[in-house]
């Protein structure tokens, strides 16, 4: 009887040991996890609506946003909501251009676009949402 008595204690400390084992694991793979979920997006998204003069959306108008580092250019077809929508951008400044046949080509310069910024900009003939600085328009 007593090897029945040493062999349960023994399974009962090999439970443990696996217990506390996993526990250490868990624990582990928490903290390890930790950064990433506080961690800050390197990218930010740029979105906006091309408009005609009336109000009207401008389905087909040609995208084209340059980041003004790297000579990257992202090209977009605005859909039948007029909409068009840039994600995962890098962080940077850009120049932006809208053209569609019929319609003045624009042009905007020194677009910053910040870390998980999420900004949306506004075309139409009267001009998109922007400020004068130095000459150029930025896109707010």
């Amino acid at each position: 009887m007593n090897f029945v008595h040493l062999h349960s204690r023994l399974v009962s400390a090999s439970l443990a040991g696996r217990r506390t084992c996993l526990v250490a694991i868990a624990i582990g793979l928490m903290l390890t996890g930790a950064p990433a979920a506080f961690a800050q997006t390197i990218f930010a998204n740029l979105s906006g609506t091309v408009t005609d003069a009336t109000g009207a959306v401008v389905a087909g108008a040609k995208i084209s946003i340059q980041n003004v580092e790297t000579q990257v250019v992202r090209q977009l077809v605005t859909n039948n909501a007029g909409f068009f929508s840039a994600t995962e951008l890098p962080t940077g400044t850009y120049n932006v251009s809208a053209e569609v046949k019929g319609f003045k080509r624009w042009q905007g310069t020194g677009v910053a676009l910040n870390s998980a910024d999420d900004k949306t900009i506004k075309h139409s003939p009267r001009g998109w949402n922007h400020e004068r600085d130095g000459g150029s328009e930025r896109a707010r």
